[in-house]
C-alpha cells in the first residue's frame, strides 16, 4: 500500500524534474515537444496523486478501492523516478561543456521514445485516480437537499 512517504518523494522527485526542465529552458531556445508536453501536464497530475492521497489518509476510500489506487500511485512514483534518470542524462546543465552538450542533445533524441512510454503511462495512472477522484467526489459533495423527501403543501 502506498503510504505518504511515497507521495512526498513523488512531489519531491517531480519538483526536482520541473526545475531541471525550467532551468534548460530558461537557457536554451526550445525544449523538445515531449518535455514541454510533460512540464504542462505534471503539476495537474501531481495534484490528482495528492488529492488521491488525502481520500486515502482521511478514509474516505473504501479497502478495495484503497489497494488498487495505491498501485497507481506507485506506478506513477516508479515512472517519476524513471523520468527523472533521464532527464538527469539528457539534459544539459549550463556549466556542461559544449561536447557534453553535444552527447547530451544526441542522448536527447534517442531517450524521446522512452519519454514517450514514461509520459502515456503516468497518464495512465492519473487516469485511474481521475476516474476514482471523479466518482467518489459526486457521492462526497452532493449538494444537499437534493435527495431530501419532497413537502407537500395543503
Amino acid at each position: 500500500m502506498a503510504d505518504p512517504i511515497t507521495v512526498i518523494s513523488a512531489v519531491t522527485t517531480v519538483g526536482k524534474i520541473l526545475k531541471s526542465i525550467n532551468d534548460y529552458q530558461s537557457h536554451a531556445r526550445k525544449i523538445p515537444k515531449t518535455l514541454r508536453q510533460i512540464q504542462a501536464e505534471l503539476p495537474v497530475l501531481l495534484d490528482a496523486l495528492k488529492q488521491t492521497q488525502n481520500a486515502i489518509n482521511n478514509g474516505y476510500i473504501r479497502v478495495e478501492a484503497k489497494d488498487a489506487l495505491s498501485l497507481a500511485i506507485l506506478g506513477f512514483q516508479d515512472q517519476i523516478t524513471d523520468l527523472d534518470a533521464i532527464i538527469k542524462r539528457i539534459l544539459p546543465l549550463e556549466s556542461d561543456s559544449w561536447a557534453t552538450r553535444s552527447k547530451k542533445g544526441i542522448l536527447c533524441l534517442l531517450e524521446d521514445d522512452n519519454v514517450t512510454q514514461i509520459r502515456a503511462n503516468l497518464q495512465s495512472h492519473i487516469q485511474v485516480l481521475t476516474y476514482h477522484a471523479v466518482a467518489t467526489s459526486s457521492t462526497i459533495r452532493s449538494p444537499q437537499g437534493i435527495f431530501a423527501p419532497h413537502k407537500t403543501l395543503i
